[in-house]
């Protein structure tokens, strides 16, 4: 599938600009992981309602299966094994939509670390102006992914920032920004603020990460 380079480069532009290096990125942060709480909560609550019905439902089905062995005076024994061979499969999947509730509601949505985004330098990045190394080395660590949808138009992107890695993830992010602002060889970690040392790492947890979602459309 071939995308038109152009407004590839202008989304990732933006996006990069605005959500990862600007200088109100917390802002926009802090306004976006509002929504998606909001929509992880909905997504968590749908899945227990679903379970929910789901088990509801089987308690029904091995009711109906066992009451014709109520109703006769004399059943076959080939009637009442087969009869006991779907209670028993209805039973198991019982057992599992069970537990699977249980380990639903124990996990609540994970929480994101906003305050990883500010182990990474601010700056201005143009993607266009980056060297090739320097750029694929940024994208690489900061483990974008991203999704097109031909039908729409639309590309899907998202970053991940992790503290096991943030300290790598600043250094190839602090030599994009250098070398797309001075035009300098890869890797020189410079901004027009000068050079920007590696922050220390914050209270956050050895497995905490961070994930900043963006779209744009791409005609």
């Amino acid at each position: 599938m071939r995308i038109r380079e152009e407004p590839l480069i202008a989304g990732l532009n933006d996006f990069f600009n605005r959500e990862i290096f600007g200088a109100h990125r917390r802002g926009r942060l802090e306004t976006l992981l509002v929504r998606l709480d909001d929509r992880h909560l909905r997504e968590h609550e749908g899945h227990v309602a679903a379970l929910v019905t789901e088990i509801a439902d089987l308690g029904r089905r091995r009711a109906r299966v066992l009451d014709p062995i109520e109703q006769l005076d004399d059943p076959s024994e080939a009637f009442v094994q087969n009869i006991n061979e779907r209670a028993a499969q209805i039973a198991a999947d019982l057992e599992a939509a069970q537990a699977k509730l249980r380990g639903v509601r124990s996990a609540a949505p994970p929480r994101p670390y906003p305050e990883l985004l500010d182990l990474l330098p601010a700056g201005a990045i143009d993607p266009g102006r980056v060297p090739g190394p320097v750029l694929r080395r940024l994208l690489d660590v900061l483990r974008l992914r991203m999704r097109y949808d031909r039908k729409i138009g639309r590309m899907d992107c998202e970053v991940t920032i992790t503290s096991e890695i943030v300290g790598t993830q600043h250094d190839a992010a602090a030599a994009a920004i250098g070398a797309a602002e001075t035009g300098s060889r890869a890797g020189l970690r410079r901004t027009p603020y000068g050079v920007r040392r590696r922050p220390a790492p914050g209270p956050t947890p050895p497995n905490a990460r961070l994930t900043i979602p963006s779209r744009f459309p791409i005609p």
